[in-house]
């Protein structure tokens, strides 16, 4: 297998509300370059080697679709994306990006980045194809006030590990 994709001004509405304007999306841009072999899924995933980046732009997506999107154990950890923003239907989403590079299935994304008009986050993790093992810090910052509360506390603490089917929130 052998996948080139590169795409510009890409406007996926992943956390679109129902009727929202297509040109108020953020936008996204993404390069990847991977490669592979085998005759099993399994196989495939566990000889891939190549390279992903993804980049989005400012834009607004809907609170309630953040939630549903980073469902149950990620719902608490991203909760601070679109915690000041319950009232409203939408959040405005500044940048996000991530950078992962693949080695004979083994994934090594940094950095990844999401910032929000109310918090910064920042990760940086792995994911074994073959094991589908994953395993990602987190660290958010709110960018109002001091920035400093329990949960910039204690989320350098918590990570997210598991497996790609049943990712679990972990301590460090």
């Amino acid at each position: 297998m052998t996948l080139e994709l590169n795409g510009v001004n890409l406007r996926m509405g992943l956390a679109a509300a129902k009727g929202q304007d297509l040109s108020t999306y953020p936008p996204a841009e993404v390069h990847a370059s991977l490669q592979g072999s085998g005759r099993t899924w399994h196989e495939l995933a566990s000889s891939v080697n190549g390279k992903v980046r993804f980049y989005q732009g400012s834009g607004l997506v809907e609170t309630a679709a953040i939630d549903t999107f980073y469902a149950d154990f990620l719902t608490r950890l991203f909760s601070g994306l679109t915690a000041a923003n319950k009232n409203s239907a939408y959040t405005k989403f500044d940048c996000g990006m991530f950078a992962a590079d693949v080695v004979a299935g083994q994934v090594k994304a940094e950095p990844v980045i999401i910032q929000t008009e109310h918090v910064t986050l920042l990760s940086a993790g792995t994911i074994n194809l073959e094991t589908e093992q994953i395993d990602f810090g987190f660290q958010t910052k709110p960018r109002t006030g001091l920035g400093i509360n329990a949960g910039t506390v204690i989320n350098q603490f918590i990570k997210v590990g598991g497996t790609l089917k049943h990712p679990v929130t972990e301590f460090n």
